[in-house]
């Protein structure tokens, strides 16, 4: 994105989590500060993390990406 030199901003919701997750995000936001992070402290649900980030976002226009990660249970 920062190559085609518009303004952008990415926006990672995060639920409690158990692995790496956080870690991660905070990682790429010392790199690219176009990057930010809501970490909730309760699971509140995709429609409302979803509602949380675009009400965070300042840009005039937001597409939201929804990622499911489903763990194998043994």
């Amino acid at each position: 994105m920062s190559k085609m030199d518009v303004p952008y901003e990415v926006i990672f919701s995060l639920d409690p989590s158990p692995d790496r997750t956080k870690e991660i995000i905070l990682e790429d936001i010392n790199r690219n500060s176009a990057i930010k992070l809501l970490v909730f402290s309760r699971r509140i649900g995709q429609p409302d993390a979803t509602r949380v980030e675009i009400i965070w976002s300042r840009s005039e226009m937001c597409v939201t990406i929804d990622e499911h990660v489903q763990t194998s249970r043994s």
